[in-house]
């Protein structure tokens, strides 16, 4: 399973609105939203803002799932009025 990690919803919202097959599950102050992205078991991870939140949460994940990659995905605060958008 590979498991994605962000500390807001919006950071992950792109992601598990085109999941498949999904199960949410509450566990500390985490949301984690399980299911299938073209072929691959994903575990979608909202950890909340901050260095310890995020190692906290790698440390769960590690005690309690397979993983076969853990990503960490996010934009640092870049939700502010009048960031440009990058053009590639």
């Amino acid at each position: 399973m590979i498991a994605l990690l962000g500390a807001m919803r919006e950071e992950l919202s792109g992601i598990t609105k085109d999941l498949t097959g999904v199960r949410e599950i509450s566990h500390h102050s985490w949301r984690l939203v399980e299911g299938d992205l073209a072929g691959k078991r994903l575990l979608v991870m909202q950890t909340g803002v901050g260095k310890t939140r995020a190692i906290e949460a790698v440390q769960y994940l590690q005690q309690n799932y397979s993983l076969s990659m853990l990503i960490s995905i996010g934009f640092g605060g870049a939700l502010a009025r009048g960031y440009k958008r990058a053009t590639w």
